[in-house]
C-alpha cells in the first residue's frame, strides 16, 4: 500500500507547475512461457513469467525525480543455481526512487534506491531508447544509495556507494541474492563516446552478508569484484547495423563456515560447501549483432539480431537467479543462445519477441561460490511490449 501511495505522489506531481516531463508514463510488458528442466531431480515443467514496469521522470530547473514501480507473476519460480523450484509469488515493487540534483551542467549527485536493471550491450528485450551504464550481464539489482556523475564532452564518469539496511522495508529482501541487509557495493562506471564506437567500464567490489543457518543473523560470507568491458559499434544511421560485447572477470573471496548449520565448517556433496573456498575467479563473455531495416512491410521499421552469452564454471555476478527467464544470471553456468526480433509499430509503440535456449553445464551449492558438474537446459520465448505516452 505505501509503494502505491509513493507512485500515485509522483504520478500526481507531474501536474505540478514549472516540471518538464521526460518519459512520462512510458510502460514495459514482458511475458514469457518456456520449458525447465532439473535433472537432479529428475523432473521437467513449463513456468510461465509476466512483468510490467512503469517509468516515472519529472524535470525541474535544479532537479530531477525517476522512479519505477513493477508488478511481477511468476507461476514456477525458479533458480537454475540451485537446481529448485519455489512456489508461486506475485508482488509489486519500487524498484527505483531517486532524485537528481544538478550541482553544474556538468556534474550530478543522485541518491535514493537506486537501480541498474536497465543495461547496456544487450538488445535482448531491450528495446528503450535509454538504458544504464552499468553492463546488463553484470549487475541486475537495486539498492540504497548516492552516486556522483561528471560529464565531459560525450563521455561521463560514476562513482558510488549503495548499502542494504535492516530498516529498509521499501524493498524486497532477498529478491536479489547479493543484495540482502548490509551488504555494500561500490562502483565506478565510465562511458566514453568516439564517433560510432562506444566503450563502457564497471568497476564494482562488495562485502557479501547472508543469513547464518545456524542462529539466523547475518554473518559475513566475504568478497566479491568485479570489473566488466563492454564495446558497441553503432552504424545504424547508415548501414543499420549494430555490433556489442561484454567481457568481464569475477573475484570471490569467500568463507561460508559461518553461515552453515553447525557455525562451522560443513560440507554436503553436491548440496551444499559451507567452508573457506580462497580465491576463485570467474569470466563471463557476451557478443551480439542487430540489424534494423526501414519500411520493408508495410512501412515499418524492424530489427532482428542475435546473443551468444558464456560464463565460467566460477562466475559470479550481481544479476538475480531467482527467475531463470529473459536474463544472464548468475546461475546460468554455461551456454545462452538468444535470436530476438521486433517492429516498431509508431514512435511510442514497440513489439519484441525473442527465443532463448540456455545450455547449463554447472549449477552453485549452497554456502559460498562452489559448482557441480550437470547437464540441464531452459528454452522459451519471450515478447515485450514497450508504450510511451
Amino acid at each position: 500500500m505505501k509503494i502505491l501511495i509513493i507512485f500515485t505522489i509522483l504520478f500526481g506531481s507531474m501536474f505540478l507547475h514549472g516540471a518538464s516531463f521526460k518519459n512520462s508514463n512510458s510502460m514495459e510488458i514482458d511475458y514469457a512461457d518456456g520449458t525447465i528442466k532439473v535433472k537432479a531431480h529428475e523432473k521437467k515443467g513449463n513456468a510461465t513469467y509476466m512483468r510490467l514496469n512503469t517509468y516515472n521522470d519529472i524535470s525541474f530547473e535544479y532537479f530531477s525525480i525517476t522512479s519505477t514501480l513493477n508488478f511481477t507473476y511468476l507461476d514456477e519460480r525458479y533458480s537454475r543455481a540451485y537446481n529448485k523450484i519455489y512456489p508461486v509469488e506475485s508482488y509489486f515493487e519500487l524498484s527505483e526512487l531517486a532524485i537528481n540534483g544538478y550541482v553544474t551542467k556538468d556534474d550530478v549527485i543522485t541518491a535514493g534506491i537506486l537501480t541498474f536493471k536497465e543495461g547496456a550491450f544487450s538488445e535482448m528485450q531491450k528495446i528503450k531508447a535509454s538504458q544504464s551504464d552499468a553492463l546488463m550481464t553484470l549487475i541486475y539489482i537495486n539498492m540504497t544509495g548516492i552516486f556522483y556523475t561528471h560529464h565531459y564532452d560525450e563521455n561521463k564518469i560514476q562513482i558510488g556507494y549503495a548499502k542494504r539496511f535492516g530498516n529498509d522495508k521499501i524493498l524486497s529482501k532477498n529478491r536479489y541474492e547479493h543484495s540482502v541487509d548490509e551488504s555494500d557495493i561500490m562502483f565506478m562506471f565510465t562511458n566514453n563516446v568516439y564517433g560510432k564506437h562506444t566503450f563502457k567500464t564497471n568497476i564494482m567490489h562488495s562485502h557479501i552478508l547472508y543469513e547464518s543457518l545456524s542462529d539466523k543473523k547475518n554473518r559475513p560470507l566475504g568478497d566479491l569484484g568485479l570489473i566488466g568491458l563492454g564495446y558497441s559499434y553503432n552504424d545504424l544511421s547508415e548501414s543499420g547495423y549494430i555490433g556489442y560485447g561484454i567481457i568481464a572477470l569475477s573475484a570471490t573471496h569467500f568463507d561460508g563456515s559461518l553461515l552453515s548449520p553447525t557455525g562451522k565448517k560443513f560440507e554436503y556433496p553436491n548440496v551444499a560447501n559451507f567452508s573457506d573456498e580462497g580465491q576463485r575467479i570467474g569470466y563471463s563473455s557476451l557478443i551480439g549483432i542487430k540489424k534494423e531495416y526501414d519500411n520493408i512491410l508495410f512501412k515499418k521499421d524492424f530489427y532482428l539480431g542475435a546473443e551468444h552469452f558464456y560464463a565460467s564454471k566460477y562466475w559470479i555476478s550481481y544479476v538475480t537467479d531467482q527467475s531463470n527467464f529473459g536474463y544472464y544470471t548468475w546461475g546460468n553456468l554455461g551456454n545462452t543462445y538468444n535470436i530476438y526480433t521486433g517492429v516498431n509499430i509508431n514512435p511510442t509503440f514497440k513489439i519484441g519477441l525473442n527465443y532463448q535456449y540456455q545450455d547449463i553445464q554447472y549449477s552453485k551449492l549452497g554456502g559460498g561460490n562452489s559448482v557441480k558438474k550437470v547437464n540441464d537446459f531452459t528454452k522459451g520465448f519471450y515478447m515485450n511490449l514497450n508504450i510511451r505516452f
